[in-house]
């Protein structure tokens, strides 16, 4: 299935041809695909949590209230630390804040900084902030490897994810730094990007998306 999924979902345009998944959050995701295929993955994706996993995962911008679990979140962490990186090195630290408060300090400080009216992270339950080396050679791949782990094993626990990206160009601004230093995070590191996670707020309408991205094979 591996192969056809890369060649046929990513190749396909015929909006006619569905294949419908039913994932976590009450959602229903099509892709385009050709109708032998959709009778293949029919039968073999509910036998493949990964993929199915892989195909129904998507930003969620607006979240419940409800806490997630320290249990999940350390399940998350532990995708995070088994993600590739760079030469086997391991230069990373993972900040998990939880606080309320506290996220709300740094979305206002992003705010302030970047000068963007009403931002606010999203109002997520937790953050996780991947943060690496200033000075190491792949510091922001790996750190891309580890949000895209986080962002996998939370879909999987049917929580809502979505990449924040404002803080590498600014993690090194005053009001930005001073939050960063007081939750942890070392003054050699630098952010590249971060995890806002929470439950998906149930009125949230998830429109399906058609992934067009060029393929080409070389045999």
């Amino acid at each position: 299935m591996h192969e056809i999924a890369n060649r046929d979902i990513m190749s396909a345009r015929k909006p006619e041809n569905c294949l419908q998944i039913s994932g976590k959050r009450r959602m229903l995701i099509t892709i385009a695909a050709p109708a032998a295929y959709i009778k293949r993955v029919q039968e073999e994706l509910s036998m493949n949590e990964v993929m199915n996993n892989i195909l129904t995962r998507r930003s969620i911008r607006k979240f419940t209230d409800t806490p997630i679990s320290r249990e999940i979140l350390d399940d998350l962490v532990q995708a995070a630390l088994h993600a590739p990186r760079g030469m086997g090195k391991q230069t990373w630290k993972f900040t998990v804040v939880t606080n309320k408060n506290a996220i709300k300090r740094l979305a206002e400080a992003i705010k302030t900084t970047l000068n963007r009216p009403g931002y606010d992270l999203y109002c997520p339950a937790v953050i996780i902030i991947p943060s690496n080396l200033r000075d190491s050679n792949w510091g922001k791949e790996d750190d891309a490897c580890a949000l895209e782990n986080i962002f996998l094993a939370a879909n999987s626990y049917g929580v809502g994810s979505v990449w924040i990206n404002q803080l590498q160009n600014i993690c090194d601004t005053p009001a930005i730094r001073d939050i960063l230093n007081d939750f942890g995070v070392p003054a050699n590191h630098v952010v590249y990007g971060m995890a806002a996670l929470g439950y998906p707020d149930p009125d949230t309408v998830i429109q399906p998306k058609e992934r067009i991205g060029k393929v080409a094979y070389i045999e």
